[in-house]
């Protein structure tokens, strides 16, 4: 990764809520995962109120980790990544595309990790918002990631010409296609056109849309547009309507673990997906 600096990791792990480094072995990688998971929401509030940040590691120290603030996955997940090579651990970038079971080839926008430990390859992914592992997950065909009731399957699959990693997620009988890989190293110039590309396109629904999604051990808060639920590894709860008048600092920061300030706030109550609530 492309960073310009290194990690503060003192205030990074203080961010996530642990009080040292962990252990470089697959313990200290789940931990590194959940900590980081249930610390920091995806979101995507600054395409909203009109700005598009970078994403080198200064940058993102300073949102994510400065600011209490979240991100997307090229955020959340370059996160991750310099706090995985700042403890120890082997690491490469990876990028992919969300397919959803959609029969429609997307553009590669997703970014993950990809993590090394004596000899074995393991999955890391802490910006899919809703449906994101809870924790690494082997590379290898078949393997599976169950913890806090979120169960997800990778299998190695032929798909546009040559052999692909995707990843599932299973609930019961339901058995949902999340996105696909190649497990080559991403240049970093990829990233920042994957970005910008979500950010700014009029095709992507994070520059139009509210969405937001954090972890609480499993239960999940989710916002899309102006509908709020409780999302679990079972399915969703019971959804509601969320009023404008809703949407303040308290309610962001229990449901989201978010520090917004009242600027965005007022940009984001005005925003169409929230007025609707007022019809």
């Amino acid at each position: 990764m492309e960073t310009g600096d290194h990690l503060d990791l003192p205030a990074y792990l203080r961010r996530v809520g642990l009080d040292r480094a962990p252990s470089v072995d697959l313990d200290g990688l789940r931990t590194l995962h959940a900590a980081q998971l249930s610390s920091v929401a995806f979101e995507n509030i600054d395409p909203l109120v009109g700005r598009i940040p970078d994403i080198m590691l200064p940058d993102l120290q300073r949102k994510l980790v400065g600011k209490g603030r979240g991100g997307r996955c090229f955020e959340n997940n370059s996160l991750l990544r310099a706090a995985l090579e700042s403890v120890g651990f082997t690491v490469k970038p990876l990028i992919g595309r969300v397919r959803y079971d959609t029969d429609v080839i997307p553009a590669r926008t997703h970014a993950l990790t990809l993590v090394t430990l004596d000899g074995r390859q393991w999955l890391t992914d802490v910006g899919f918002g809703i449906d994101a592992l809870a924790a690494p997950i082997e590379l290898a065909d078949g393997a599976e990631s169950e913890h806090n009731g979120w169960h997800h399957q990778l299998r190695r699959e032929h798909w546009l010409g040559s052999p692909h990693w995707t990843l599932h997620l299973l609930r019961g009988q339901e058995d949902t296609l999340l996105y696909s890989f190649l497990d080559e190293e991403t240049p970093f110039i990829d990233y920042q056109l994957g970005y910008h590309y979500t950010t700014t396109s009029g095709r992507s629904r994070f520059g139009k849309h509210l969405y937001f999604a954090a972890d609480h051990g499993g239960k999940r808060s989710l916002l899309v547009r102006n509908r709020f639920s409780h999302v679990t590894g079972e399915g969703p709860g019971e959804e509601r309507q969320l009023a404008a008048a809703e949407l303040t600092a308290g309610f962001l920061r229990e449901e989201f673990q978010l520090t917004v300030t009242e600027e965005d706030l007022a940009v984001l109550r005005a925003h169409p997906d929230m007025a609707a609530s007022a019809e």
